[in-house]
């Protein structure tokens, strides 16, 4: 396929997604677009603030797209940066000063430090938050950081010949893992949504969307619900199993 057919087949995929309207892509577009909307407007200058959250908004879509475009491995990358994304935005907004970053002697602060220094202050000044973008951030690591034996697979249709190389462009078709995607991709966003609204209690400086909070909450829980409901699914009960037998001592 040309560039341009692929360009339009993913288009369709993403049309065929919205009109699906599942309860978690439901979900997901409402956590997703109240992070986009959230922060109406800053009362105080907080240009570094405004360059990370620009970025954060920017990978949250990319990873949704990507995911209903049936590409697992770049939907979890962008959501990782997002999240990345998401904690220094959350530093730039408590530490406004443009020398956080930048200064004429020292130059550009490197990305290591900067980021150490970021999920330094994230897990002393919000520790429940910082919590939730590690396990999320350990998950993505596990499966989808670096090529793997097991991702490799999603993109691949076996046809009985070991010289035929059958590599489709799009993951398999596979609703379960979709739907799980799209509620961590929601989680991420409420996560971030969570950490803004502690980020204005705590320092002011911006105006929010009305009835954000509530907006949050109700979210959140729905979110939780159909979390709990996908885990029921059979293949993720026989994943859970297979976690427990791997963890248990071997030996006499």
């Amino acid at each position: 396929m040309s560039l341009l057919e692929l360009s339009e087949a993913e288009r369709e995929l993403v049309r065929q997604a919205s009109e699906a309207a599942s309860p978690q892509f439901k979900n997901v577009q409402q956590a997703t677009g109240l992070f986009y909307a959230l922060v109406s407007d800053l009362s105080t200058p907080r240009p570094t603030f405004v360059g990370f959250y620009g970025q954060a908004k920017k990978h949250l879509a990319l990873s949704l797209l990507s995911i209903m475009r049936r590409h697992r491995t770049l939907g979890k990358l962008s959501l990782r940066y997002f999240l990345e994304s998401t904690v220094q935005a959350g530093y730039a907004y408590a530490h406004p000063a443009l020398s956080e970053y930048f200064d004429s002697v020292s130059g550009i602060v490197g990305q290591e430090k900067a980021a150490k220094r970021a999920n330094s202050w994230l897990t002393s000044a919000y520790p429940p938050v910082s919590l939730n973008v590690k396990w999320i951030k350990g998950k993505i690591n596990e499966q989808s950081s670096h090529a793997n034996f097991l991702s490799s697979f999603v993109a691949f249709e076996p046809t009985g010949r070991a010289d035929e190389l059958v590599t489709p462009f799009f993951d398999d078709e596979n609703v379960v893992v979709t739907n799980a995607d799209l509620l961590l991709c929601a989680r991420s966003a409420l996560i971030a949504v969570d950490l803004l609204l502690a980020l204005r209690r705590d320092h002011g400086g911006c105006t929010l969307t009305e009835l954000a909070r509530e907006n949050w909450s109700s979210l959140l829980h729905n979110t939780d619900d159909l979390f709990a409901a996908e885990l029921q699914h059979p293949v993720w009960v026989a994943r859970a199993k297979r976690a427990v037998e791997d963890r248990k001592p071997s030996g006499p």
